[in-house]
């Protein structure tokens, strides 16, 4: 079941011109304009090495176009750092888990609140992190982490999770925030059927209030969720349209489907 745009936000959200990024000789995002109104859930798919996890990395502010500009909300952002994106409403999670293990699952959401967007806690160690949590976020961190199913490993050490589970942590550490945009690379990976479930009705409710890209190759998450697909095919943009176009699309078939 597809959800309409929110009402009375069409107005884009983020844009790109003429994105680039060049690996040497390899154009891994070659001239690609992409645009994400508010109010979606905007699917992007293609096959390995199609060029969506580099566009992804160039909108969070981890890579550096090599050509080209990304807007968000009309601000030019193509120099802005990851922190001050989040600053902004933007929030992400990756397709490689990053959880802090020796932490809490309940610490894990409430520092993604305190933390994105503020600085940059990579190095410190368990304790001095404990320390920098405190108490008054705890409620909503737990109501967080109750909407995706997770309440009961609240005081479990994330490391203790299983991938899934983890996965899905990031993702609530990603929600705590309230992104206007809120980016998610391959947020299905290592989950059951039945967490699948949960996270699609997650991400419908999240939708309601938040700009959703999702990043999948599970084409029934996709075509479960997305309002629009758009798909990478060697760097470019191959297609773009609602679900029963791209289903229907013969280059689409082709490049990816078939």
């Amino acid at each position: 079941m597809n959800k309409s745009p929110i009402q009375g936000e069409t107005a884009a959200l983020l844009e790109t011109h003429a994105l680039s990024r060049h690996f040497g000789g390899l154009k891994a995002v070659d001239s690609v304009d992409f645009t994400i109104n508010s109010g979606e859930i905007r699917a992007l798919i293609g096959s390995n090495g199609a060029g969506k996890s580099t566009l992804v990395a160039m909108l969070c502010g981890r890579l550096l176009p090599t050509a080209g500009r990304v807007h968000f909300e009309g601000v030019d952002i193509t120099r802005f750092s990851p922190d001050k994106r989040i600053a902004l409403g933007m929030g992400y999670t990756f397709q490689i888990t990053r959880v802090f293990g020796e932490l809490t699952v309940l610490d894990n959401v409430i520092l993604g609140a305190r933390q994105q967007g503020k600085r940059n806690i990579d190095g410190q160690d368990a304790d001095s992190i404990n320390r920098s949590v405190n108490a008054k976020p705890a409620v909503r961190a737990a109501n967080a982490l109750a909407r995706f199913g997770l309440d009961q490993h609240a005081r479990r050490l994330a490391k203790e999770l299983s991938y899934g589970h983890r996965r899905l942590l990031e993702v609530v550490m990603a929600t705590a925030t309230h992104p206007r945009l809120l980016m998610l690379d391959e947020p299905t990976q290592g989950l059951a059927d039945a967490e699948i479930e949960n996270f699609n009705a997650v991400i419908r409710d999240i939708s309601q209030h938040s700009t959703v890209l999702l990043i999948e190759h599970n084409m029934h998450v996709v075509m479960e969720l997305a309002t629009r697909i758009s798909v990478m095919h060697e760097g470019r943009m191959l297609a773009e349209g609602e679900p029963d176009e791209i289903r229907a699309n013969p280059e689409v078939q082709a490049a990816y489907l078939e």
